[in-house]
């Protein structure tokens, strides 16, 4: 094995290295956000109709810190590969391009997580999980294209089956770690606004004011009113005993 062969083979697993962290940030994303009143709070079920402070969820704290670290030692992979590539001899144009198209995800991301911070409003939480396995897919295919060519050996007639493989497994990893929120209910997680309803003008003061993720739900549902609310995060109580709501004429999840 020859100085080039030895050097595509350091930086291709430094490329894996990266999907897996990139993997473990996604996982992890999920986790916190689902742990703020969704699937798997304490104590469920009585805490999924309530939108709860995240760090009030176990683990969370652990996780957010380890999700910090994972995404700073990915993104400094990212810089190095990028680096590497069209610096060292000879230059790599193709997988250069990868590490910058990784490079430009991986800011989005940042710039996303920034302004958007805890938001779990659907087009935030797609956003998040499509470009995290987005990243995901051109780490590992920055991995294969670093290989040694003697071991390159994947024609794109028998490519195409390995990737649509690779396309269902990240779309089984998306409905497992909830990105893909069905026509029903999302579990009081506030990631759909099936429950929409509309409460009675003489009860709706005497509710608690929504949250700001209740409201972003809120702005995409059909037939929005002033009195609209999400049932899901109305805890019902002795002081609303017969509360007066109803139904939009249309719905959508």
């Amino acid at each position: 094995m020859d100085a080039t062969d030895r050097r595509m083979k350091r930086l291709a697993r430094l490329a894996w290295a990266c999907a897996a962290l990139v993997l473990a940030i996604t996982t992890l994303s999920a986790f916190i956000r689902l742990s703020r009143g969704g699937p798997g709070c304490e104590p469920w079920p009585q805490c999924a109709a309530q939108s709860i402070s995240a760090e009030a969820a176990p683990g969370v704290t652990q996780a957010r810190i380890t999700h910090r670290v994972a995404a700073s030692a990915a993104l400094l992979l990212v810089i190095v590969l990028l680096v590497q590539c069209h610096t060292g001899t000879p230059a790599l144009p193709g997988p250069g391009r990868l590490a910058a198209a990784l490079l430009a995800l991986g800011v989005f991301l940042a710039v996303l997580g920034r302004m958007a911070g805890d938001s779990r409003a659907a087009p935030v939480v797609m956003a998040n999980l499509l470009a995290g396995f987005a990243m995901f897919a051109l780490a590992c295919r920055l991995a294969l294209a670093l290989r040694p060519p003697a071991r390159a050996v994947t024609p794109a007639s028998r490519a195409a089956p390995r990737l649509a493989m690779l396309a269902l497994l990240l779309l089984g990893l998306q409905v497992a770690l909830g990105a893909a929120v069905g026509p029903t209910a999302c579990e009081g997680s506030l990631a759909c606004s099936t429950c929409h309803v509309i409460i009675d003008s003489e009860w709706y003061d005497a509710l608690p004011a929504a949250s700001t993720d209740e409201e972003d739900m809120l702005d995409l549902a059909f037939g929005l009113t002033k009195t609209s609310r999400l049932g899901c995060q109305i805890i019902v109580s002795d002081e609303i005993d017969g509360l007066v709501v109803s139904l939009p004429k249309s719905r959508h999840g």
